[in-house]
């Protein structure tokens, strides 16, 4: 070949490089970004994400999932994030079929939060224990993440998935019999998803949370059934405390599919005061109306990582005043004013019986959990 050729070589080979280089994207999942505002990356930023250090815990704080991840794009570590917001985020990956892969019936994944996908075609795809599966997303918003390594033990059994967490019986006393695909926070523009898993510990933007941002929404499986006009309940608690509730939302009954659109009305909400904040003389929850709260204002600022439990119960016709989870006199969870409190969330759901308090509510149809 001759030195013109190889020349001509030469620069055609820099040209194709650069133009693949200037394609691919700093994160290498679809469903990651650099972008702390929770949006997708797109091939006109600018921005190519935040240099990191591997083995520093805690050097990437601007988004849920956190990983400090080697960049193809810009030869060096930088962070990467899950997408979040869900309007101009979690949207665009879904239309383009780039979303998260979710084991089906909230089996577990290897890799936790961040799954490993992988060939169903080939035998060791995955490691000993995990099964490649189909996602159970695999043929509407993650066809190009079709199939993931998914806990062998749990893919038929959605308590399994709870009691090797040591969630069950433990916290929950009857683990829930199906997934909350994902639930919905805050109002848009600045709506966040969180997914089973997800941990938004070691980020800055969990502040989202420490304020008074309320559930706004609930996906449920295909498979659930929800009946118009009956009564559902969203508990949401912190599973390492067992006190701290972040949210109570009852009797809601607006619903579009699997989706359940919570009412922002406050006579939908029963707003629980963190142990010890409003009155010292009650060792159970307070309960009130007229103050919106979140985790910030507990008594001791989060320092590390909190499970944080949402469960979704079902009571047909029957209000949550028929079970008396109402304000008594005292404004305490158990209405037996100045004879018992319930000083856990465990406690309470197991309180009373088919008709009363936390039995009252059944088992939770419905279940999820995350991390502060």
């Amino acid at each position: 070949m001759s030195m013109k050729s190889n020349l001509h070589f030469a620069v055609l080979f820099c040209l194709v490089s650069s133009c693949i280089h200037a394609q691919l994207a700093p994160c290498t999942p679809t469903w990651q970004t650099v972008k702390p505002d929770g949006t997708p990356y797109q091939y006109t930023d600018t921005n190519f994400g935040t240099t990191c250090i591997k083995t520093a815990p805690y050097s990437c704080q601007d988004g849920p999932n956190a990983q400090c991840s080697y960049s193809f794009r810009t030869n060096r570590y930088i962070c990467c994030y899950d997408v979040w917001l869900a309007k101009g985020g979690i949207d665009i990956l879904a239309a383009n079929g780039t979303s998260k892969p979710f084991c089906p019936n909230g089996a577990l994944a290897y890799g936790g939060n961040q799954p490993l996908t992988c060939d169903p075609t080939k035998p060791n795809s995955c490691t000993t224990g995990y099964t490649c599966t189909q996602s159970w997303n695999a043929s509407t918003n993650a066809v190009r993440n079709p199939n993931v390594c998914c806990k062998t033990s749990t893919l038929n059994s959605f308590a399994a998935v709870w009691s090797q967490l040591g969630l069950t019986p433990t916290i929950v006393p009857v683990a829930p019999t199906q997934p909350i695909v994902s639930i919905i926070f805050g109002t848009a523009p600045a709506q966040l998803v969180v997914h089973q898993g997800d941990d938004w510990s070691g980020s800055t933007t969990k502040a989202k949370f420490l304020g008074s941002l309320p559930p706004t929404g609930i996906l449920l499986p295909n498979n659930v059934s929800i009946a118009d006009s009956d009564n559902y309940h969203l508990l949401v608690f912190d599973a390492v405390n067992n006190k701290h509730i972040l949210a109570f939302m009852s009797d809601m009954n607006t619903k579009v599919g699997n989706y359940l659109d919570l009412p922002s009305s406050t006579t939908k909400n029963i707003v629980v005061y963190p142990s010890g904040i409003k009155n010292a003389t009650y060792s159970g929850y307070l309960l009130g109306t007229g103050y919106p709260y979140g985790p910030g204002d507990y008594p001791t600022p989060y320092t590390t990582r909190q499970t944080y439990v949402a469960l979704l119960f079902y009571t047909g016709q029957k209000p949550i005043a028929s079970l008396n989870i109402t304000l008594g006199a005292c404004e305490t969870f158990d209405p037996n004013c100045g004879t018992l409190y319930n000083t856990t969330v465990t406690e309470f759901l197991k309180s009373g019986n088919s008709n009363l308090f936390g039995k009252g509510l059944g088992p939770p149809i419905a279940g999820t959990y995350f991390y502060i």
